[in-house]
């Protein structure tokens, strides 16, 4: 765990886990977690990585904070494993967003920031 303090507002944070290089092994991130996104904050693209347990059928949907969808890829069927889809993220604005990955019968959420 990762912990700092935001020099600015004196405010104290908590990190799981800290990336500090975007050409981080992005293999390696997804064992740790169901689903992962990659750089964060984002900027035009955004990497998605994912663990399937099975092949199946894979949707990314990424909405607004109030509920707006505001991007759908249907990324197809997808093999079991570790997956790597890239957000084309230049049509959203700056700001936060949740990204709904369904695979199957299971959702994963996560927060995303995109800044310009």
């Amino acid at each position: 765990q990762t912990i700092g303090e935001n020099n600015t507002t004196g405010c104290w944070a908590k990190f799981a886990s800290l990336v500090l290089d975007v050409e981080d092994d992005l293999t390696h991130l997804a064992t740790n977690t169901m689903m992962d996104i990659i750089p964060t904050p984002s900027n035009a693209r955004a990497t998605l990585v994912f663990r399937n347990t099975v092949a199946e059928k894979v949707e990314i949907i990424v909405y607004d904070l109030m509920g707006k969808e505001r991007l759908h890829f249907d990324a197809g069927y997808q093999e079991a494993g570790t997956q790597q889809i890239q957000l084309q993220l230049s049509n959203l604005e700056t700001g936060a967003y949740i990204v709904r990955l369904v695979t199957g019968k299971e959702q994963y959420h996560k927060l995303m920031s995109v800044v310009r």
